[in-house]
């Protein structure tokens, strides 16, 4: 190594210690992080700060449709029955979780259309000014994507409406001579106008239940007694799915960690290895280092072996 080198290297040592002092007694940022923890409201689920009814009740039912119809996985709820004695929301569960990675969200609006109380958690007045305030709208970068792609699926119903749009009977020449089979002709429309009806009457019931009269909402779960509850259940799918699938493969898993693999495998492997350090334990006491030992032991092997040669291999 050169003068020059050496040069270099001190001088490289000498800037990083400087940018070490530098920042020595400059006091860090999070020093009373630990001590003055930030003060975390009631209902903040995760990331996400759920709304309540009038009378204290979180709207969030727990119910989980949004995760599943999300179609980014975007969304992680995680439900929790309530306490009969000091409920949470009206139905029998509540959010213990509710979170949603706006990294990954597209920002499609099937969160909302699939909450079965969409005029509950979109509702109402803010009641934190400030959490009000600094919610805000998505920039046009992801807005005008979405009204595009809105236009464009009206655009795309009219056009596959049967019989009345030109794509209906510009591609027939491509099926000509093909069987027809399975055309129900106007029995499509009715289907299509009883299934809009249906989804208006829904709307304006969720309406008239959650935002003009709420207190019907709890009549008529009262009314359904026991159903009331299997209904808020799901009819207990996701419990049966829970009991006879995640549950036993869970068990499965930590049966294959815990003993399989620890107990079984690590066993047999560390087995090997206790074996090998008993058996070395024992041969080194043989090693004694002492000359006449070993010189006594090689007089037995000459006389052992000249035993074998005379009495046994003639």
């Amino acid at each position: 190594m050169s003068i020059k080198d050496l040069a270099e290297g001190t001088r490289e040592i000498a800037k990083a210690m400087g940018v070490t002092l530098k920042h020595l007694m400059v006091k860090p940022v999070t020093v009373e992080s630990p001590d003055q923890p930030i003060m975390v409201y009631p209902r903040f689920r995760g990331r996400h700060y759920l709304r309540r009814y009038d009378n204290g009740m979180e709207r969030c039912i727990g119910c989980e449709l949004c995760e599943a119809a999300c179609p980014t996985g975007a969304i992680y709820v995680e439900a929790e029955e309530n306490d009969p004695e000091h409920p949470i929301s009206p139905g029998d569960r509540h959010a213990k979780i509710y979170e949603i990675n706006l990294l990954r969200c597209i920002f499609c609006g099937e969160c909302a259309e699939a909450c079965p109380i969409v005029f509950v958690p979109f509702w109402g007045t803010p009641r934190d000014r400030k959490l009000y305030e600094y919610a805000h709208e998505a920039p046009s970068v992801m807005t005008v994507p979405l009204v595009v792609l809105a236009i464009g699926a009206l655009i795309g119903g009219v056009v596959g409406l049967p019989e009345a749009s030109w794509l209906h009977h510009w591609l027939a020449p491509t099926f000509e001579g093909v069987a027809r089979e399975g055309e129900a002709g106007g029995i499509v429309w009715v289907l299509m106008s009883v299934s809009a009806l249906v989804a208006l009457a829904g709307i304006y019931f969720a309406y008239r239940v959650y935002v003009v009269r709420p207190e019907i909402a709890s009549a008529i779960r009262r009314a359904l007694g026991p159903l009331d509850s299997v209904i808020q259940h799901r009819y207990y799918v996701d419990e049966f799915y829970t009991m006879a699938v995640i549950n036993p493969l869970k068990s499965l898993g930590d049966w294959l960690s815990q003993v399989f693999d620890h107990q079984g495998i690590d066993g047999l492997v560390n087995g090997v290895g206790n074996v090998t350090l008993w058996a070395g334990e024992r041969v080194r006491r043989v090693q004694t280092g002492l000359v006449g030992t070993y010189a006594f032991a090689l007089f037995v092997g000459v006389v052992a072996l000249m035993a074998y040669f005379v009495w046994v291999a003639q």
